[in-house]
């Protein structure tokens, strides 16, 4: 978990710089696609559906 704790910076800069659902049907589709491969990623960790908020 802590692994995954040092990557929040990485990611929340990425997010805050790039936007997702760009015009360019491609490059949305890349970053989608990415962000899918950094949520199935985070996923093989952990089950987040159980953790409380």
């Amino acid at each position: 978990m802590a692994l995954l704790a040092s990557t929040k910076g990485f990611v929340d800069k990425f997010f805050d710089n790039v936007k997702v659902n760009d015009e360019n049907e491609q490059i949305k589709k890349n970053r989608l696609e990415l962000l899918f491969l950094l949520c199935k990623t985070f996923d093989s960790f952990a089950d987040f559906s159980k953790f409380e908020v």
